[in-house]
C-alpha cells in the first residue's frame, strides 16, 4: 500500500483516538525515531509498550508487519489487552492474539464501528 495512503489513514486514527480521551503512541509516526537502526526502533516500542494498558493494532491487508508482530508479541507476553482492527478478508495471525476484533469492509465501516466502540456499544 502507498506509504503516504497509510500515515495518513495513521494520522486520523491518532485524532480519533485523541479526541476520545486517550493517550497515543504511533511509531511510524514518531519522528524522534527516525534513522534509529531497527532494534533501537523496537527497543523504543518496547519501552514505550511498558508504560501502556493496550495496544492497538490495524491490518488493511495479508501483508506482514515484522514491528507489529514484534509490538504485539512484546505487548501481550507483558499481559497487555490487545484491540485489532482488520480487514474482513485480511489472513493475519494477529487474529488469535486479539483480546477484541473489529472487523471492517471500508474505511467508512470501521470509522462507524470506532463510534461504537468508544460508545460501549460493541
Amino acid at each position: 500500500e502507498d506509504k503516504n495512503k497509510v500515515i495518513d489513514g495513521l494520522k486520523g486514527l491518532v485524532r480519533l483516538l485523541e479526541s476520545n480521551c486517550h493517550d497515543v503512541y504511533c511509531p511510524v509516526l514518531d519522528k524522534k525515531t527516525r534513522g534509529l537502526s531497527k532494534v533501537d526502533s523496537i527497543r523504543n516500542a518496547f519501552s514505550k509498550l511498558d508504560s501502556t494498558e493496550a495496544i492497538l493494532g490495524w491490518v488493511k491487508s495479508s501483508d506482514k508487519s515484522e514491528g507489529m508482530l514484534l509490538e504485539t508479541g512484546y505487548a501481550k507476553g507483558k499481559g497487555k489487552r490487545f484491540i485489532l482492527l482488520v480487514q474482513r478478508d485480511a489472513d493475519t495471525i494477529l487474529r488469535g492474539l486479539a483480546d477484541e476484533i473489529i472487523e471492517y469492509d471500508t474505511e467508512s465501516e470501521l470509522n462507524y464501528k470506532l463510534g461504537q466502540f468508544f460508545q460501549g456499544e460493541i
